[in-house]
């Protein structure tokens, strides 16, 4: 993923795919081959805990190239490859040299033969199962059914982490990010940094208080309980619509005037052709309490909607604006997909009150698949 900063997942250093040196999660262990007297394997550790990966290993990247591929032998060694070929070490992050392994001339054009779909052709692939399109029958689910990664229930208990497979924003403080700290049970406290969602921390390496989870699909709703009693002019906690520093659409409480304020507005630099939603800010009516329930919704492919609704008795629900869905396409995101989480910051100013986080929820809801059509999806949940 390439990006203005660099995306960290979960509590992991995540891959920074595009870079000249490549990186990747070290497994605990290397697959091996099984015999017919091999005992039965272990089942695989849960994919989205902290315990699953180690420490981050950078490995080193001869050919300075970009994408390459990972690939386990039946005898244990690994390989590398990206057009060209070389082994391996996961344990000091050393490569061998390479060998070219096709000299095309990339894209689909094979050398000396006519253009195909892919320049590597014949046999039959095995256990490579994908969701079927809507019309289609096939192996990976029911005709018409799609599968994505599934809704988030999160309450944050105590003892629970942070769901490994969400990502935070440049090298993150972890003390910025605690589960269920005492006399605030069943929430995640944000500790706000100076900088904020659009300005150059990665620049002059400074962190960010963000976490959020992917976008995984087309209609969706995401909602939060933040308390956040901002009194200082700058300080500022919310949710977000965020793809890059330069693209990001955000719903927030903010301190003014010695009151709470909601506050929607978006940034666009990097999307100039975009049309920004007009800023809008409102008083957080006092009968609200200190708890007020944040909203985000994609009731079609072509806009978000944020809203604000208190969180005791009857909701009373605030429609603060809708941004277009151009906004956190392509531009200074391309290779990075859209993400709704939340953050703290204190805009440079003095501020230093904490953010909490309670009832975090994210529901899948519909997959588009052509020009005005969407299907059901179904996920795993968490």
């Amino acid at each position: 993923m390439k990006a203005s900063g660099q995306l960290q997942s979960g509590t992991t250093t995540a891959s920074r795919i595009r870079s000249r040196d490549i990186h990747r999660l070290r497994p605990q262990a290397q697959s091996r081959a099984r015999t017919s007297s091999s005992p039965a394997p272990t089942p695989s550790p849960p994919p989205f805990s902290s315990t699953s990966c180690s420490a981050g290993l950078k490995i080193e990247n001869p050919q300075k190239t970009i994408d390459p591929d990972l690939f386990w032998d039946d005898d244990g060694t690994v390989y590398m490859a990206s057009g060209w070929g070389g082994a391996i070490d996961l344990d000091t992050g050393a490569a061998s040299p390479v060998t070219r392994i096709w000299n095309g001339t990339g894209g689909s054009n094979p050398v000396n033969e006519w253009p195909t779909a892919a320049p590597v052709k014949g046999g039959v692939m095995s256990g490579w199962h994908l969701a079927p399109a809507a019309g289609m029958e096939g192996p990976g689910g029911e005709k018409g059914e799609i599968r994505v990664d599934g809704a988030d229930v999160v309450d944050f208990l105590c003892g629970e982490e942070i769901p490994g497979d969400w990502v935070r924003y440049c090298v993150p403080v972890e003390s910025s990010y605690v589960v269920s700290p005492a006399g605030y049970e069943g929430r995640l406290r944000l500790t706000p940094e100076a900088a904020n969602l659009t300005g150059t921390a990665e620049a002059r390496g400074e962190a960010v208080t963000f976490v959020g989870r992917r976008q995984g699909v087309t209609l969706f709703e995401y909602s939060v309980d933040l308390e956040f009693t901002a009194t200082i002019e700058g300080e500022e906690a919310g949710v977000t619509v965020f793809i890059s520093r330069e693209q990001h659409v955000d719903l927030g409480i903010i301190g003014e005037g010695g009151g709470r304020q909601l506050r929607f507005s978006a940034t666009t630099f990097g999307k100039p052709n975009a049309t920004a939603p007009e800023e809008r800010v409102v008083d957080i009516p006092p009968s609200w309490g200190g708890k007020v329930r944040l909203q985000v919704e994609a009731r079609d492919d072509k806009s978000y909607t944020f809203s604000a609704a208190s969180t005791h008795g009857k909701h009373e629900v605030l429609e603060m604006g809708r941004a277009g869905a151009d906004i956190v396409t392509s531009g200074t995101g391309r290779f990075v997909g859209t993400l709704v989480g939340a953050y703290a910051t204190t805009n440079d100013g003095m501020g230093s009150t904490k953010a909490y986080l309670g009832r975090w929820r994210y529901t899948p809801l519909k997959q588009k698949v052509g020009e005005g059509v969407y299907v059901d999806v179904k996920g795993s949940g968490r």
